[in-house]
């Protein structure tokens, strides 16, 4: 704020896995001409974009760069993985894993209630963090001009 910065809180629009079907990847460019719009909606002369799934941290790179202002990409942390009877429990791979396990009748519903409980234990974002932490440290180390 002394050297005349104005900090400006606006949101990415995120899709859920639930809502698309099969993927919500899809759906990355909408959330890109998003961002894309709410920098070019501000006067800004860079942005710092706080994101952390494998659709956001992307679409908001796409879009920094279709505004063409610089841009440092913050990867934000995972939530913690869960248990179920000992074995390590996490929402992307597991849950279609004991769902299908359920809809093949190996599980019963208490079961599945019990994994479901387990998938998403805290706040954060998903587990499977490897894409968004690697674009990142990329474009943190070649930052979006």
């Amino acid at each position: 704020m002394l050297q005349g910065a104005l900090p400006i809180t606006f949101p990415t629009i995120s899709i859920h896995e639930a809502f698309a079907h099969p993927t919500s990847m899809f759906l990355r460019n909408l959330m890109s001409m998003d961002t894309e719009e709410m920098i070019r909606a501000q006067p800004m002369d860079a942005v710092i974009l706080i994101g952390g799934c494998d659709k956001t941290v992307p679409a908001q790179l796409m879009g920094a760069i279709s505004a063409d202002i610089p841009a440092i990409q913050l990867v934000v942390g995972p939530m913690v993985t869960g248990s179920h009877r000992g074995a390590r429990v996490g929402a992307c791979t597991d849950c279609r894993s004991y769902w299908g396990k359920y809809r093949a009748k190996e599980i019963d519903l208490e079961d599945i209630q019990q994994v479901g409980d387990q998938l998403v234990p805290s706040s954060g974002v998903s587990g499977g963090l490897l894409r968004p932490c690697l674009l990142g440290v990329w474009t943190n180390d070649r930052p979006v001009e």
